[in-house]
C-alpha cells in the first residue's frame, strides 16, 4: 500500500511543484495520464508561479496577495492530488525512483490491527482570520489527546460549502471537497467565492496498513471575512 505527501510549507510545496510538473509532463502518455489533465495542470503551474513571486517579494508581498497565492495553490495541490490518486498511486508500472521524487512511498502493513484505535474522528472546527478554519481533531476513544491514535496515518477530512441558512447535507456523497490532515489544528483555506457561506464536513481515520475507520458525524462552521 502506497501513501504520499506534499510538502507544507509554501517554499517547499514551489520546489515540488516543479518537479511535479515536469515529471507529468514528461511521462504523461506513457502513465496514461490524459492530455487534457496535462493541459489543466500547466495552467494551474502557470497561475501559480506569479501568485507565489509576488508574495516571496518583500517589496509586492501583501494580505491581499497571500490570499491570492493560498487560493491558487489550494487550487493546484487538488489537482495535483487528484493526479496522485488516479494515475500514479499503487501503479507498479511506474518506476520507485520516479515516485519518490513526488513523494509516494511504500507503506509496511501493520503487524497487528489489535491495537489501532476502532474509533472515529471527533471533529472541533475553529475560526481562523479570514478565509480559513482550524481543524481540530481528537479520536473518539482516545479522547484526551489530540495526536492521531497509534496505525493512523492521518485524518480523510471530507467537506461542502453550502449557502448559510440552507439545509446542512444529508449525504455522505454530496461531500465532494476532501484534505488529508495528518496533525490536528492544520488549517483549511477558502477562497473568497466562499466568503459567508458554511462548511459543512465529516471524516475518517486512514490507517498506516491502507484500511479506514468508521465515518464521524456531520459538524459546520460559518466562513467568515
Amino acid at each position: 500500500m502506497e501513501q504520499y505527501r506534499i510538502p507544507t510549507s509554501v517554499n517547499q510545496f514551489d520546489v515540488y511543484q516543479e518537479s511535479f510538473s515536469d515529471l507529468i509532463t514528461k511521462n504523461a502518455a506513457d502513465w496514461g495520464i490524459p492530455a487534457t489533465t496535462v493541459t489543466k495542470l500547466t495552467a494551474l503551474r502557470n497561475k501559480w508561479a506569479p501568485a507565489y513571486k509576488l508574495q516571496a517579494d518583500e517589496y509586492t508581498a501583501s494580505k491581499a496577495n497571500k490570499i491570492t497565492r493560498d487560493t491558487v495553490r489550494k487550487e493546484y495541490e487538488t489537482e495535483i492530488k487528484n493526479i496522485i490518486e488516479q494515475y500514479l498511486l499503487n501503479k507498479p508500472t511506474i518506476a520507485d525512483d520516479k515516485k519518490g521524487t513526488i513523494g509516494i512511498k511504500t507503506r509496511k502493513p501493520a503487524s497487528s490491527t489489535k491495537s489501532v484505535s476502532k474509533g472515529h474522528p471527533v471533529i472541533q472546527v475553529r475560526i481562523n482570520g479570514s478565509l480559513a478554519h482550524s481543524i481540530v481533531f481528537r479520536d473518539s476513544i482516545a479522547t484526551a489527546s489530540k495526536a492521531k491514535p497509534k496505525g493512523v496515518a492521518f485524518c480523510e477530512l471530507r467537506y461542502k460549502i453550502v449557502e448559510t441558512g440552507t439545509p446542512p447535507p444529508v449525504s455522505s456523497e454530496e461531500f465532494t471537497g476532501y484534505e488529508f490532515i495528518s496533525s490536528s489544528g492544520r488549517d483549511v483555506l477558502f477562497p473568497e467565492a466562499y466568503r459567508g457561506k458554511t462548511a459543512h464536513y465529516f471524516a475518517r481515520w486512514r490507517r498506516t496498513d491502507g484500511s479506514t475507520g468508521p465515518w464521524s458525524a456531520f459538524t459546520d462552521g460559518g466562513i467568515i471575512g
